[in-house]
């Protein structure tokens, strides 16, 4: 009987052994393929910022006389030509994010050629022009979440700051999947989803993506500020509520 019972401790320790064995080489499998993807995204990172330094460049020498041909119909119509507006970047470091102000365009009671312009200005993408400048000085990148205004970082939860863990971009994976019609909630996700599959793959999908859009005269989609109200506001009234 004694020799059953030091045959089942040995085997019970055996058994014990094998599965710690097989608990080490997982973790081992999982820190090795962590760190694998680790690696392919700062390589990819490393990528994209080359790619928007050249194409910023490039843009901008390309687009300056029609940059400057725009700013000339701005002050024709006796607009100043251009908006800055404080957006939280990367790691929430807040920039000035430089566009067209074609918003001075929803103050004219009467439609007018102004409004005309201001119009095609947005429908082309010409608005954004500027922001190739935010690119270049490293604020923006090509592809990423659209910036926010800085006060809505105070109202993001968890998961959805980690649409700060990457530059924003001039074009994002929400604006082109579903662009106005999206709500928050919906925008958030996709950027959060953009985050967590970053790769130049995915970025030249929404590059093409938003190419086939600005020709068919849709422009490079937009945020749902102007469908809803506005983020800070929602979320300062449903903490008021949770509150009560």
């Amino acid at each position: 009987r004694a020799g059953e019972q030091g045959l089942a401790l040995a085997r019970g320790k055996h058994n014990t052994e094998r599965i710690a064995s097989e608990i080490r080489l997982t973790l081992e499998k999982v820190a090795a393929t962590h760190a694998r993807r680790e690696v392919l995204r700062r390589r990819s990172m490393i990528v994209k910022r080359t790619l928007d330094l050249v194409v910023a460049l490039v843009a901008i020498v390309i687009t300056l006389p029609l940059v400057l041909g725009v700013a000339l119909g701005f002050l024709g119509a006796g607009w100043a030509p251009f908006a800055s507006r404080m957006r939280s970047g990367r790691r929430g470091k807040s920039f000035r994010l430089l566009t067209f102000d074609t918003t001075k365009a929803e103050r004219e009671i009467v439609p007018s050629w102004r409004t005309d312009f201001a119009m095609i200005l947005r429908r082309s993408a010409l608005d954004r022009l500027p922001e190739f400048f935010n690119i270049l000085l490293g604020d923006m990148s090509l592809v990423g979440p659209r910036p926010l205004p800085a006060e809505y970082g105070a109202y993001y939860t968890e998961a959805q700051q980690h649409r700060l863990d990457v530059r924003p971009g001039m074009i994002g994976w929400a604006q082109v999947n579903g662009r106005q019609g999206l709500t928050w909630d919906e925008m958030f996700a996709h950027d959060t989803w953009y985050v967590n599959n970053l790769g130049i793959g995915l970025d030249l999908k929404i590059l093409w993506k938003t190419l086939i859009g600005v020709l068919m005269g849709r422009g490079l989609g937009s945020l749902p500020a102007g469908q809803l109200p506005r983020f800070d506001e929602i979320e300062a009234r449903r903490q008021g509520a949770e509150d009560v």
